[in-house]
């Protein structure tokens, strides 16, 4: 529970020396601002994450045949990307598998990652086993990342059930891709994923809402395909890296400029 990591400890011990901040969220600028509020407004630059959307097209890359033959044919297919411990909170994915198939909504859910420090792996493994879904949820582990884009392919929607995050980078690549993400607004999530284009939860542990929006989407290719259109466009628009490159490159030429004045009035005082 305690709060640990560059956002509280270089404020804490070296914030004299320290002339900006550079934040990838606006959450985080706020969440720091609050653990220090002497900490001014000024020292903050956001510039947040990106991607390569040259490189990380669907056409830029051949899908791998073996990947593409695990989507389900006439179903919803939700791809679930994680670790599988506390903070991705995989038994509430669990959990909204169990509402979705309890609602007669065909679907398979595609878990890529494993177990960590905090896995909750087995336990995840025995509600799939005591409830009997195995044939609607699969376990792939860890992927090499080159087969991400693959993946991406296999998937209908992207469901997150975090109770903390950031900006996770599977964002930027799911909806790039043109995936509908349905995600709990916790971190900077909902700095990424906006109503136009996707879905946020309220409450992280509301299985039933995100059972709810599913069986929407499953219902409704018409629908996934508009708001996964809408999702690559604002990701190509707003994040792809060159408008981030710009952005750095302004932020450094300020830095520097202001350092340079800052040298030059205190050689004119000595």
């Amino acid at each position: 529970g305690k709060k640990v990591g560059y956002p509280y400890d270089v404020p804490l011990r070296y914030d004299a020396y320290v002339d900006y901040y550079n934040v990838e969220s606006v959450n985080v600028k706020q969440e720091i601002m609050r653990e220090f509020p002497y900490l001014g407004e000024e020292k903050f630059r956001l510039i947040y994450g990106c991607i390569d959307a040259e490189s990380f097209k669907p056409a830029a890359f051949a899908a791998d045949p073996a990947v593409l033959s695990l989507k389900a044919p006439d179903a919803l297919n939700i791809l679930f990307v994680g670790r599988l411990d506390r903070q991705k909170q995989p038994l509430v994915m669990a959990d909204t598998a169990r509402r979705l198939r309890d609602r007669g909504v065909p679907f398979l859910v595609h878990v890529i990652g494993d177990g960590s420090l905090e896995s909750q792996k087995n336990e995840l493994m025995r509600f799939i086993e005591t409830e009997g879904l195995s044939g609607s949820i699969r376990l792939y582990g860890d992927q090499p990342l080159e087969k991400l884009p693959s993946w991406y392919e296999v998937g209908d929607v992207l469901l997150l059930t975090s109770a903390w995050e950031g900006i996770p980078m599977v964002l930027y690549q799911a909806m790039l891709t043109g995936l509908v993400c349905v995600a709990p607004d916790v971190g900077g999530v909902a700095e990424l994923v906006r109503p136009e284009h996707g879905f946020l939860v309220k409450d992280s542990k509301d299985s039933e809402a995100y059972a709810e929006i599913l069986a929407r989407l499953a219902g409704d290719p018409g629908l996934r395909r508009d708001l996964g259109l809408k999702a690559a466009d604002f990701i190509r628009k707003n994040f792809d890296i060159h408008v981030v490159r710009e952005a750095y490159g302004a932020f450094y030429t300020e830095a520097v400029e202001r350092r340079r004045n800052a040298q030059g009035r205190s050689g004119e005082t000595s």
